[in-house]
């Protein structure tokens, strides 16, 4: 079986059954943010190992925690870490381009919502001027939906200062410990704030209607030869 380069709807769930049709009792390895192993986007493999879906088809999927961010997938991938890893969209278009032999085989999440979090006394966007706005690396959509959001708002990148946190967890516990004025959070991170005080200034869709925001990848030569 020959997997296909470019991006389409088919599930993740029936590639790897798929991939099993040719070739019983094979391993995969499958790279994860170690935040995401747990949350909502892992859901489905939990339910399929559950169920004995994968053993059914021959697959031992083990789940491979990569630290480090999205940026980290594609180098985990490139040292054939694992087979296949979940990473967003900019951190693989600039791998492709210096050369790797990686591609995107299907889309995964699209369009997620992140909300800009602020500490309770900034009451508005206009309060930002002069704060610390946690944010990703530069490439990361996290980080250009929020750039977007707050210049929409009137926020030039002149009025802030910027602290690069990888994952929603690490600027979390930037908010709380105070060295971070305002942080984009995933969910349910953002709705556990709000509940602590938190103020929600606004959420990436307002800035970006309709991106891929993850897509999952192999090797070319891995999924030729499968």
């Amino acid at each position: 079986m020959k997997l296909s380069f470019k991006l389409h709807g088919t599930s993740l769930m029936a590639l790897l059954l798929a991939v099993s049709a040719s070739a019983q009792n094979i391993t995969l390895r499958y790279g994860q943010i170690p935040s995401s192993i747990k949350t909502v986007s892992a859901l489905q493999f939990h339910l399929a190992q559950r169920k004995g879906l994968f053993a059914r088809e021959g697959i031992s999927l083990e789940m491979i925690p990569i630290d480090g961010g999205a940026a980290n997938m594609v180098l985990a991938l490139n040292k054939g870490t694992v087979e296949i890893a979940r990473t967003a969209t900019p951190y693989l278009i600039q791998d492709v381009l210096k050369g790797s032999d990686n591609g995107a085989i299907l889309g995964e999440t699209a369009t997620p919502i992140y909300s800009l979090i602020a500490k309770p006394d900034i009451n508005s966007f206009a309060d930002l001027k002069g704060k610390t706005i946690g944010l990703s690396l530069a490439v990361d959509t996290i980080s250009i939906s929020t750039r977007k959001l707050m210049a929409l708002n009137g926020i030039k990148e002149a009025d802030f200062k910027v602290k690069e946190l990888v994952g929603t967890p690490a600027r979390a516990a930037c908010l709380r410990k105070g060295e971070c004025d305002a942080v984009p959070l995933g969910q349910p991170e953002d709705f556990q704030m709000m509940k602590q005080g938190y103020r929600r200034l606004g959420v990436s869709t307002d800035a970006m209607k309709n991106f891929q925001f993850i897509v999952s990848a192999v090797r070319r030569s891995w999924g030729r030869k499968e």
